[in-house]
């Protein structure tokens, strides 16, 4: 499975499952308030673990999930079939 590098950050957003990998490897970005703060979850590769953030409703970037299963099944499973390469 490639990694998609040669993908920006505008095309990850727009197709955020052409490569879970990259997805999960962008910084947590809590986006701009532009309604109430939402509970959200990111990929942190740093410690590889799914941590909860304040997302502000607009903007952000494609590492961030509605629960921490969903950031996990994404996360894990698309590093695990990394590994294996």
């Amino acid at each position: 499975e490639k990694c998609c590098s040669n993908l920006s950050i505008r095309e990850l957003n727009k197709a955020p499952n052409v490569c879970l990998l990259a997805r999960c490897l962008l910084d947590k970005d809590t986006g701009t308030v532009c309604s109430s703060y939402q509970s959200r979850w990111f990929y942190d590769r740093n410690t590889r673990e799914c941590r909860h953030f304040w997302y502000g409703g607009c903007n952000g970037n494609s590492n961030r999930f509605l629960n921490k299963n969903e950031c996990l099944e994404t996360c894990a499973r698309c590093l695990r079939a990394v590994n294996r390469l």
